[in-house]
């Protein structure tokens, strides 16, 4: 037997269906998913990367959509697409109409036997501040009854946690080789740490410098419990340097910037933490070459988990994150 297209029931339209049957017949979710794919991507190459689809399927399905409504949805450019004026009208009523249909089925399952859908995942100091205020914004407009539980802190405490399966996922460094058994890693982009010093800093007027010169100043350095530590460690064993004299060791990324700036202090800082706070002004690089702590920041899980919806959108919306300003 046909289904039969729903009908509105108030008293503007007894009787009348909700679609009217072309569309019910012919338009579908993946319409509208591809639809907001092209149109945040700007291209069709973006948007088949994300949905995991051949270009060609992408613009069989564009095509298809703008044939179902009869009017043109994008301007296709040298460079990718742009959506016409109809098409960015069209795109505020699809995004608002998958929202509601998210909400509406997570209220569904939360009426009945079903809990509230729950992620829980750790971060890294230098992730949490360059990627998750960002990610996790576009995580909550998507998936509203989603609660997020986020865990920043060293790389051991954090995949034993994972481990454990106390978390879901961790988005940062990516760890030593011997720590990642039973782990899987994505890289999302490279990040380099540098040694900085503020704008009046002795060491900031050099032009030539050595590792030796920063013995005579205190040092800022991520704990022992991270990444980064090991690989500074070898880079100073590498050139025939022993343990600094003085070091602060800290995970807290504002006390590190202020220290730095008030004092005579080195700090060993990521690169991509400085462009993204903008700090590549009132604190200088210095000059010295650390191609040694260049290294991946990527999603790390457990390799035999199940992905389930929440962690695939995560993923997704953190490499549409990566090409974020400050983070190249």
């Amino acid at each position: 037997m046909p289904t039969r297209p729903p009908v509105r029931g108030d008293s503007h339209g007894a009787g009348r269906p909700l679609l009217s049957p072309a569309l019910t017949a012919r338009l579908k979710l993946r319409h509208l998913s591809c639809f907001l794919e092209v149109a945040e991507g700007g291209s069709l190459g973006a948007a088949a990367a994300r949905l995991h689809v051949t270009e060609s399927a992408v613009s069989k399905t564009i095509g298809e959509l703008e044939d179902i409504l009869g009017a043109q949805l994008f301007e296709r450019l040298r460079k990718g697409m742009r959506p016409t004026a109809i098409g960015a009208g069209f795109g505020q009523q699809a995004r608002e109409i998958l929202q509601r249909l998210q909400s509406a089925a997570d209220q569904a399952a939360n009426g009945g036997s079903r809990r509230p859908a729950t992620l829980r995942m750790g971060a890294m100091p230098i992730a949490s501040a360059i990627y998750l205020p960002a990610v996790l914004q576009d995580f909550v407009e998507r998936f509203p009854r989603c609660l997020v539980e986020v865990a920043v802190g060293p790389k051991d405490a954090l995949l034993d946690d994972l481990r454990q399966g106390k978390v879901d996922v961790i988005i940062g460094r990516l760890p030593p080789f011997e720590d990642m058994a039973g782990l899987s890693f994505e890289q999302i982009m490279l990040d380099q740490y540098v040694f900085a010093v503020a704008r009046n800093h002795p060491l900031a007027r050099r032009k030539r410098l050595s590792m030796q010169d920063l013995m005579a100043y205190t040092l800022v350095t991520p704990p022992r419990q991270t990444v980064v530590w090991d690989e500074v460690r070898r880079l100073f064993l590498a050139k025939g340097i022993g343990e600094p004299p003085r070091v602060i060791e800290i995970l807290d990324l504002n006390f590190a910037s202020a220290f730095t700036l008030r004092h005579k202090a080195v700090w060993i800082a990521s690169r991509s933490f400085l462009l993204a706070r903008e700090l590549v002004g009132p604190l200088h690089i210095l000059p010295l070459d650390t191609a040694m702590l260049e290294a991946p920041i990527g999603l790390i899980r457990r390799a035999e988990a199940a992905r389930d919806d929440t962690q695939a959108l995560l993923a997704e919306l953190v490499r549409r994150h990566r090409a974020s300003p400050g983070q190249g």
